[in-house]
């Protein structure tokens, strides 16, 4: 009977280190993350102008594009307000452009192949898309910022996607 007792008490002890990282670690999972002092060896990300960042084939990539690989690199930054380690910054900038760059390359190469997405895959793909999303209100505002309001817009950005996957 002390055995049950004292093993469930070992358990404790041994999470509550555990859930104190968690705390330290995403800050932003319980309240809103202050932002950095000036002191602080982070650097905030700059919103998107939709400003040429550079041109492949003549296609024109944007800082939008740039900022959303930045983000997909390191995700992190979504939960800190935008916020980077400065010693990782030019990294992370450097790495994206290259992966913006790679991704119009293949898309093109898809697009000279002829590559096609059947309609089956595109509507799954669709869904999925949808899926993501917390809220139609959330869902809304992507379409506004990202596609114009569109839905001929939204569906060639997944059929883009399907095509460099």
């Amino acid at each position: 009977m002390n055995r049950p007792f004292s093993t469930l008490a070992v358990l404790l002890l041994a999470m509550a280190p555990l859930s104190a990282q968690m705390v330290a670690s995403h800050p932003g999972a319980l309240a809103a993350t202050p932002a950095p002092t000036a002191a602080a060896p982070n650097v905030q990300l700059q919103q998107p102008q939709g400003k040429p960042v550079v041109k492949v084939n003549g296609t024109v990539l944007t800082d939008r594009d740039l900022l959303r690989e930045m983000l997909t690199i390191f995700p992190y930054a979504r939960q800190h307000n935008g916020y980077v380690p400065r010693a990782m910054e030019a990294d992370i900038r450097r790495g994206a452009l290259k992966m913006i760059e790679f991704e119009e390359l293949v898309y093109q190469d898809a697009v000279r192949r002829g590559v096609t997405i059947s309609p089956a895959r595109m509507q799954k793909a669709e869904a999925q898309f949808r899926k993501q999303f917390h809220s139609p209100d959330d869902y809304k505002a992507f379409m506004q910022e990202e596609c114009q309001g569109s839905t001929k817009v939204m569906r060639e950005k997944i059929r883009r996607s399907l095509l460099i996957d």
